[in-house]
């Protein structure tokens, strides 16, 4: 399992002062055992990118959702697709020791991820 540290993103604003903008992305490669997501800020956002092989993540809940259960959350990727998952920081996704929440796939092959926030 890997740690993954989300990027912070820097808002462009009226009290943003560059005439650039934009933050170059790197892609993590997920880890065959599953990965460790920082959870930063109010929400964490995360990209998953596949190439060819289809692949199911799971996010671990650790609590209970405002439905009374406590369900992991799936995510099914066809073999060439990207999808977007934004997170709100709370205490469902949260590990209270690591603040990190937890994946898990069916596949790596193919499957990249990206984890922002907003600072």
């Amino acid at each position: 399992m890997a740690n993954i540290d989300p990027m912070a993103l820097t808002p462009v604003s009226s009290q943003y002062g560059s005439i650039t903008a934009g933050q170059i992305v790197t892609p993590s490669t997920p880890a065959g055992g599953g990965d460790a997501v920082g959870l930063q800020g109010s929400y964490t956002f995360l990209r998953f990118q596949t190439t060819g092989t289809g692949a199911t993540i799971t996010m671990n809940s650790l609590d209970l959702s405002s439905f009374g259960t406590d369900v992991d959350v799936t995510i099914t990727m066809a073999a060439t697709q990207i999808r977007k998952v934004a997170i709100k920081n709370d205490t469902r996704f949260k590990d209270p020791t690591s603040g990190r929440l937890g994946l898990s796939y069916t596949s790596v092959v193919g499957l990249s991820l990206e984890a922002d926030y907003i600072a």
